[in-house]
């Protein structure tokens, strides 16, 4: 057998599945690179924009203080505006109230006289009244009711002008409202002080006493 001169070929070299050609290695620590940076850039880029939204909300917080100070300025000037017109409104009312008692005591003033000759009228028809009443007669009671119905009439009068007649109340004597024109011996302790009996009637005007009521007062007697 003859055996052919020469080298032996030497088998292809086949590379395994696990080993890295330094081409690989670069390509794949580039890749990692480039992911390293886009990571950094967008982190960076997140941090840019949180820190833009940062400061854009100190912005609007610091617009908003200066505005809630604006605004509790403008109220306290609202407050003290409208503090002001109501005492100015309080002050008018009572001016207005004054000047209008005021008229009222001056028309009173001025008719005041007008109102006492319509009192001692009243006065006149009560006296006429009493006296016809002691009359038995007939025409006398019929004179008498008339004479009571003129005497309505002037209280009414009266009354329309703010004039009252004071009305009769305890049996006690009221020196506030009454003047004891007359005495009434008694010989009743209790009976002391005791209006015995109503001469005038009385009248008050809202601004006070325009007439006592004249009146005659029991008055203890011991013997």
């Amino acid at each position: 057998m003859v055996r052919t001169k020469g080298r032996h070929k030497a088998p292809p070299y086949v590379k395994s599945d696990t080993e890295t050609t330094p081409i690989a290695f670069q390509k794949q620590e580039i890749l990692e690179s480039d992911v390293e940076n886009i990571t950094d850039n967008n982190i960076t880029t997140e941090l840019t924009k949180l820190v833009a939204q940062e400061q854009t909300f100190q912005e609007i917080l610091t617009e908003m203080s200066v505005l809630e100070k604006g605004f509790a300025s403008l109220q306290k000037v609202v407050e003290k505006r409208l503090s002001d017109d109501r005492v100015k409104e309080e002050a008018f009312d009572i001016l207005c109230n004054e000047l209008g008692e005021l008229k009222k005591n001056a028309d009173f003033e001025e008719n005041k006289p007008l109102y006492i000759d319509l009192i001692l009228l009243f006065d006149r028809v009560e006296s006429i009244r009493h006296d016809i009443s002691q009359q038995a007669s007939i025409p006398s009671e019929n004179f008498s009711n008339i004479l009571e119905t003129l005497g309505d009439e002037l209280l009414e009068v009266l009354y329309r002008r703010g004039i009252e007649m004071i009305e009769f109340g305890s049996q006690g004597f009221d020196r506030s409202t009454q003047r004891a024109i007359s005495t009434e011996p008694t010989m009743i302790e209790a009976e002391n002080n005791q209006i015995a009996r109503v001469v005038r009637r009385g009248f008050r005007h809202q601004n006070g006493l325009l007439r006592a009521e004249e009146v005659i007062v029991k008055k203890l007697h011991i013997v």
